[in-house]
């Protein structure tokens, strides 16, 4: 799985990172597949992340997961309280 926070420079390493699972791939596990591409702590009152949502889209079709991760107060407590301890956290699927 490829994590992506919305940001130009995230979105450049995708590529790298693809040719980096495609190498190792061919050279040591033929297995080797790439679950998709999450987008995660995305500020959804930036305009840039549509953007950036369609150019993922377009270079890497059907890699995108549906889930997106927000950025919010409750998402960075994550490390603390975990899903479940938060009750102001919600999973939002955008289609």
């Amino acid at each position: 799985m490829i994590i992506f926070d919305g940001a130009i420079f995230s979105y450049y390493a995708i590529s790298k990172f693809l040719e980096i699972i495609e190498e190792t791939r061919d050279r040591y596990n033929p297995t080797l597949n790439i679950a998709g591409i999450l987008f995660s702590l995305i500020d959804s009152r930036a305009k840039e992340i549509e953007i950036m949502e369609e150019a993922i889209y377009e270079d890497h079709p059907n890699l995108k997961f549906n889930t997106v991760i927000k950025r919010k107060a409750s998402t960075r407590r994550l490390s603390i309280t975990g899903f479940e301890g938060d009750s102001e956290l919600k999973m939002h699927v955008m289609a």
